[in-house]
């Protein structure tokens, strides 16, 4: 019954025709002929739909002949060669359907539209009815006074507090960018002196065990040995129980590591991917660090580079 006050109201406020309806367990989901409904429509429809709820109005069937059908005003045409179930909402709603409903639209009690999106050219609205309405109110409710507590402000400003935040962050953000990049210099050049040289001393191979660093500070150290002529490494840093690597080169390295890294990815615990000069991903064991580091080393003693030394 609610589903039919919403999709009334959709067409007489609107002229928009309900092409399809799903009733899920936590909202009901009403897809209807247009590519662009606006908040003012949605505003307009949803009032619209509560006022046929408040009026309380009767909601009776009737099974119709197909050769009357065209007699009653129909909100969706009906091509039937049987008698028709019609459902009527006093003095509002004409339409075929043969599901239960209530007595009189009071019974429904409250819609509520919290949300649309676009879908294959039409608009599915999601909608809650009745208690699900009231329940949504309520938790919101609560969010909004839990909000007020946290920010110390009123309702009103709680939109301004957010703003703040969201400035904050990002300020914040690029401070960390920045820090993450300066240490990242200072750090590479020092694991860049312990590195172990390779092949003549034309490579320095950089391996190293992070332990719950930031990964902001991984992708700057990624960044600068990317450009730091003849590097290569292996870098890992477990997080909880997850190990997260990432391999990459001096850009000209005269190493191919890209038939190795694609063969390693999907063995075992192995998850990710990449291309040079840069690869990263998670393994689950520290087996899956030990094959890298294996066949890391077997290749770039294998290969005959053509950089110099870092």
């Amino acid at each position: 019954t609610g589903q039919h006050v919403i999709s009334a109201a959709l067409w007489k406020r609107c002229g928009y025709q309900t092409i399809s309806v799903h009733m899920g367990k936590i909202h009901t989901t009403i897809d209807i002929d247009t590519g662009h409904i606006s908040q003012k429509e949605l505003y307009e429809v949803e009032r619209y739909a509560n006022q046929i709820i408040n009026a309380n109005l009767e909601v009776d069937s009737e099974e119709v002949e197909p050769d009357r059908l065209h007699s009653y005003p129909l909100r969706k045409p009906i091509q039937s060669m049987e008698k028709a179930r019609l459902v009527h909402i006093q003095g509002i709603d004409w339409v075929g359907c043969c599901g239960m409903h209530l007595m009189r639209t009071g019974l429904v009690g409250l819609v509520q539209c919290i949300g649309f999106e676009k879908i294959r050219g039409m608009t599915r609205l999601i909608w809650k009815i009745g208690d699900r309405a009231y329940l949504d109110y309520r938790i919101k409710i609560k969010l909004l006074d839990d909000l007020r507590g946290i920010f110390g402000t009123q309702e009103g400003r709680i939109r301004e507090e957010v703003s703040k935040l969201i400035l904050e962050k990002a300020q914040l953000s690029r401070q960390n960018h920045a820090l993450a990049h300066r240490l990242a210099v200072v750090l590479g050049d020092s694991l860049i002196e312990k590195a172990h040289r390779i092949g003549n001393n034309r490579i320095c191979y950089v391996r190293h065990e992070f332990e719950d660093e930031s990964q902001e500070l991984i992708l700057q150290l990624c960044k600068y040995f990317i450009v730091r002529n003849g590097v290569v490494f292996f870098l890992t840093n477990r997080i909880k129980d997850l190990w997260h690597w990432s391999v990459g080169c001096f850009e000209a390295l005269g190493v191919d590591l890209t038939g190795s890294m694609q063969a390693l990815v999907g063995m075992g615990g192995m998850r990710g991917g990449g291309r040079h000069p840069l690869w990263q991903g998670v393994g689950s064991s520290k087996s899956d660090l030990d094959r890298i580091e294996t066949h890391l080393r077997k290749v770039l003693e294998d290969e005959s580079p053509k950089s110099d030394i870092c």
